[in-house]
């Protein structure tokens, strides 16, 4: 499940930063969309998404999208990053309330 999750992270920070990077170059909303689908579905796809676009343009937007997947993956391992120190801390604070037998004590007797 955490995997899924993190998964989850960066695609959702790509295809944010894919978004602002395709709306700020003047392409509609539709364009946008369909350039997200055609990354998720193809790698190769980026060629179909620069039809159009001059070389300026192009070279941003293959720049663009090389920093959003790396953008994704970096807020993927900060979030995993958060998660393994909550736990940390979680699991120190209970295995410090834990109180273990007394070795000093004296045992009882075994009932015969």
């Amino acid at each position: 499940m955490g995997i899924a999750l993190l998964g989850t992270l960066v695609a959702n920070v790509q295809n944010d930063k894919l978004s602002d990077l395709l709306l700020g170059l003047g392409e509609s909303e539709a364009q946008v969309d369909s350039a997200e689908r055609i990354l998720a579905e193809d790698p190769a796809g980026q060629a179909e998404i620069t039809k159009g676009l001059s070389p300026e343009q192009a070279r941003q937007v293959a720049d663009g999208s090389q920093d959003a997947i790396v953008d994704g993956i970096a807020a993927a391992y900060w979030g995993a990053g958060g998660a393994m120190l909550l736990a940390a801390i979680v699991a120190f604070m209970v295995l410090r309330r834990m109180h273990y037998a007394d070795d000093s004590a004296e045992p009882t007797p075994a009932l015969a």
